[in-house]
């Protein structure tokens, strides 16, 4: 069984202006099993966030994302960084065009976090709430769209 499964939906962010000030959150409610994977599609200078929210409709801010994949991209190297609830949580190093990243949370809680079907960290927070995916985008060149993939499991 992989680690995580894909079912495509690309999307691209809402508006153009500068700042934190920009979303877009899934509506679907997921319970239980949940997987977020995304195909990282983009090379331009950005800076986004990715991840699970239990409460998206509070703000567009990165800060109130609980599990969050920070896509930091300048002079063509992508830096991911995890954070969960506006806190750092782990620096996963440089990656690559095309790396699969990865947001899980089992049925006991626990989330893991994945780059190409590998285990690189694992959450000291226990998720308990409904999920739903939900992103903040900084710079007007954030999208999430081609090959780029949000993955909803158990919704």
């Amino acid at each position: 069984v992989p680690l995580c499964q894909v079912f495509p939906v690309s999307a691209s962010r809402p508006l153009a202006n500068m700042g934190w000030a920009n979303e877009l959150a899934s509506g679907n409610v997921c319970t239980n099993r949940v997987t977020m994977r995304l195909t990282v599609a983009f090379t331009a200078n950005t800076a986004q966030m990715i991840g699970l929210n239990s409460d998206p409709a509070t703000n567009t801010s990165w800060e109130t994302i609980d599990y969050a994949a920070y896509f930091y991209i300048i002079d063509g190297d992508i830096r991911l960084y995890f954070y969960e609830s506006g806190s750092f949580a782990f620096d996963a190093g440089i990656i690559n065009l095309n790396d699969e990243v990865c947001i899980e949370r089992f049925p006991d809680g626990t989330v893991h976090y994945s780059i190409n079907n590998l285990f690189v960290y694992v959450s000291t927070t226990t998720a308990t709430a409904d999920l739903h995916v939900d992103s903040s985008f900084y710079s007007d060149a954030g999208l999430w769209g081609g090959s780029s993939t949000w993955t909803i499991l158990g919704c």
